[in-house]
């Protein structure tokens, strides 16, 4: 069984070279791709570290495009995905491994390097609140969407994309879409009937570098991309639950931070952000 991991990284090179040091160190037998839309490559040093290293130049800043272009190009039984902010665990592709017995794709325990816990990032958006407990997701719910994983940790079968089709290109970093990628790939998964596995063994720690005063933009970020995928996957459930996050956030308006709630409104609503 052939194993091809994907980095898609742009103007991080230091934080591209702790991830793939951290691959290096990894038990298991893969290879790791890098498509690198940097304004300038990392040190040829550094590109070693990888099996392929690309550099596509500054034209290729879409993080779905540069998916889609390391699935095309892969020809592994089984294609992983984590980010340049993130390092791996010495396990962690050996437990995404093993959690794909009897679906077509696994996602892992995303949790932020232990100087970033108590950041404000981490308490308002962190990706380690899926829980210790292994889990199977086979109903293609809404709610179910956010109990799957994240893009910064996942494996799927190959074949699966000739099936499913690739990422949409109009969601993710550095799309009109800004994120959503990742849900609207695991949405797909389920419609066809097939089911998709949370290892909370296989561990990924992410060092976010979204600073304090930034998270008000990720909050307007992450609830755009909900508007523009509950938009996309419009029917009965996705209106109604598309309600209620407007109920909820409006009622985190009112009780709780104000700056990061008025942005998460005007993303859920469409609307442009504002900075204020």
């Amino acid at each position: 069984m052939s194993i091809d991991i994907l980095v898609c990284t742009h103007n991080r090179g230091k934080n591209l070279v702790d991830t793939l040091r951290s691959l290096k160190k990894m038990n298991g037998d893969f290879k790791v791709i890098v498509l690198d839309s940097s304004d300038e490559p990392i040190a040829k040093e550094y590109q070693k570290f990888a099996d392929r290293y690309i550099h596509l130049g500054a034209s290729k800043k879409s993080l779905s495009s540069k998916r889609n272009m390391g699935i095309k190009m892969s020809k592994a039984d089984f294609i992983a995905f984590t980010d340049d902010d993130c390092l791996a665990d010495k396990n962690w592709i050996v437990e995404l491994l093993r959690g794909m017995n009897g679906v077509e794709c696994c996602t892992g325990k995303t949790v932020p390097y232990i100087e970033k816990k108590d950041a404000k990032f981490e308490k308002m958006f962190s990706f380690g609140k899926l829980g210790d407990k292994e889990r199977i997701i086979k109903k293609k719910v809404i709610f179910n969407l956010f109990r799957i994983g994240h893009g910064n940790n996942m494996i799927f079968k190959r074949k699966i994309f000739d099936e499913i089709g690739l990422y949409d290109e109009n969601l993710g970093v550095g799309s009109k879409g800004l994120a959503g990628e990742d849900l609207d790939i695991f949405y797909k998964i389920l419609k066809k009937g097939y089911k998709i596995r949370y290892n909370p063994h296989a561990i990924i720690y992410h060092n976010h570098l979204v600073k304090d005063e930034e998270v008000p933009k990720t909050a307007y970020r992450n609830s755009f991309a909900a508007h523009e995928l509950f938009l996309k996957k419009a029917n009965l459930t996705y209106v109604i639950f598309y309600f209620l996050l407007f109920i909820k956030y409006s009622f985190k308006y009112i009780f709780g931070d104000r700056k990061v709630e008025k942005q998460r409104l005007r993303g859920i609503l469409g609307m442009s952000y504002t900075g204020d």
